[in-house]
């Protein structure tokens, strides 16, 4: 075990109602030589929590066998120092966070990669066509619900993903002394970046999962079912069978992907919790509980199952004006977000915004008074009940309530940023 652990109570330590200012990094904040200082320096700012975060193509988490101190691991892809971090460093960097009493978690994207591609291809989606959604950047989502094939590297036939990611967490988090584990983008739901009406309606129509449905207490039959006769046949009219789905499975589909979801939360919060973690993620999309459930979320079964931490995706400046994404305005995140924690009002999750800033890797950088605006208006004190009292849900609103905020990147986001992003949350 690589060093102590922060405790298993509150995520600041700090006793009092103060927003919980949380973010990710990766090891390119700095090099060795100053990550006693960053640890301090986000101390100093109040940060109560970080996340190591891999995003795209997360080699490393599926793939850690065992500690090699001089290994070389690709984690400082978001800058600005540019060096060759080693295993060795990964703990060096875990422990002064550790030292200032900052809970640090490791986290990764659900995004394909080459361990999908070459090891488990059996987990690439399949939309309403037949078609294998597969990209040669690795940048499509998979399906984390699925059981795996037997592989030459210790996975079992039939052994579900989540039990694959609880072991990888257990490597990395006895060799490192991460403190939870953080679900990326890709781990809630499903989703494609940039179309909003992707969801169970084209997500996952495979094989493996029209069978699963099919044994499922919430499938109910009739007479020329195709979904049963998909089920019992080798192949599979994909056509067919989704007209099926859609005109008379289509309440019963939308269950039974939200119970798969949520039982995915269940066994993998249980996991880490046993080994006084906390299990955080990010939310599906910038969706409110109302379109999440058309992705096969239900955020309060999700909660439910054990998350501790769910970051809403409020990203005004990176996906409506970098990426030109609709429907991802200020206005329409306040409106799902306040949704959300009426939803999830009286439950033990903590909800949190994202506050964007900077990300290297999509090269977009948020003004900083573009930044504070946000997050003003995602804050408890600025989520006004103007927002709610058109659509006769005010009632509820009042008995919900945001945790903080999480910052998207604390790379490059100076330290001094971190304080006025903290006053503006700051609505305690």
């Amino acid at each position: 075990m690589a060093g102590d652990k922060i405790s298993t109570g509150s995520v600041s330590g700090r006793g009092d109602s103060s927003p919980i200012i949380g973010g990710c990094l990766d090891l390119g904040i700095s090099t060795p030589d100053g990550y006693v200082l960053v640890a301090e320096q986000m101390s100093e700012q109040q940060v109560d929590f970080v996340v190591l975060m891999e995003d795209r193509q997360p080699d490393f988490f599926l793939t850690f066998n065992r500690f090699n101190p001089e290994s070389f691991v690709r984690l400082n892809r978001h800058g600005p120092s540019a060096y060759y971090p080693t295993q060795n460093d990964l703990r060096s960097f875990v422990k002064a966070f550790h030292e200032k009493g900052i809970r640090i978690m490791y986290g990764f994207w659900v995004h394909e990669n080459r361990w999908i591609t070459m090891r488990h291809p059996e987990l690439l989606l399949t939309d309403c066509t037949g078609a294998k959604w597969h990209t040669d950047d690795f940048a499509a989502d998979f399906n984390p619900l699925l059981d795996m094939n037997q592989d030459d590297y210790g996975v079992k036939s039939g052994e579900k993903f989540s039990d694959h990611v609880c072991r990888q967490y257990s490597k990395i988090s006895d060799a490192f002394g991460f403190d939870g584990l953080f679900l990326g983008d890709g781990g809630m739901g499903f989703r494609r970046f940039g179309d909003d009406t992707a969801g169970v309606n084209r997500y996952d129509y495979s094989h493996k999962a029209i069978r699963k449905f099919l044994k499922s207490s919430y499938y109910n039959g009739h007479s020329n079912c195709a979904v049963q006769q998909a089920g019992k046949s080798d192949t599979l009219n994909y056509i067919d069978t989704a007209a099926d789905i859609w005109s008379a499975h289509w309440q019963d589909w939308i269950k039974w992907n939200c119970s798969e979801w949520a039982e995915f939360y269940r066994r993998i919060a249980g996991y880490v919790h046993s080994s006084g973690g906390k299990l955080a993620a990010y939310s599906c999309m910038n969706y409110g509980p109302t379109q999440a459930i058309m992705h096969g979320v239900d955020y309060g079964l999700i909660a439910q199952a054990g998350l501790d931490f769910l970051v809403f995706q409020t990203y005004d400046y990176a996906w409506r004006q970098h990426f030109g994404l609709a429907n991802k305005d200020v206005m329409t995140n306040v409106r799902e977000l306040a949704s959300l924690c009426a939803y999830l009002s009286g439950s033990e999750t903590e909800v949190l915004f994202t506050a964007e800033t900077a990300d290297e890797v999509e090269k977009w950088k948020c003004p900083l008074e573009h930044t504070l605006n946000q997050t003003m208006r995602y804050s408890a004190a600025g989520l006004s009940l103007q927002h709610l009292e058109s659509s006769g849900r005010q009632e509820n609103y009042k008995a919900a309530s945001l945790s903080g905020a999480f910052i998207v990147w604390l790379n490059h986001t100076p330290f001094e940023d971190i304080a006025q992003i903290r006053r503006a949350a700051g609505c305690a």
